[in-house]
């Protein structure tokens, strides 16, 4: 059996409709990282400082 993801999708907001959400978005690849809230969003390449 396969379970599906934990989350929220987004395609939504990817195909331009109407999408709000009130908690964060986190993400990482490659030791990069990010969060998003709103219009702001701070990001840190690999061990750098948040920006």
């Amino acid at each position: 059996m396969i379970h599906p993801l934990a989350g929220e999708s987004i395609l939504p907001a990817i195909y331009g409709k109407e999408w709000s959400r009130s908690k964060p978005i986190f993400w990482e690849r490659a030791g990069n990282k990010a969060v998003r809230k709103g219009k702001w969003k701070l990001v840190s390449v690999r061990s750098d400082q948040w920006e």
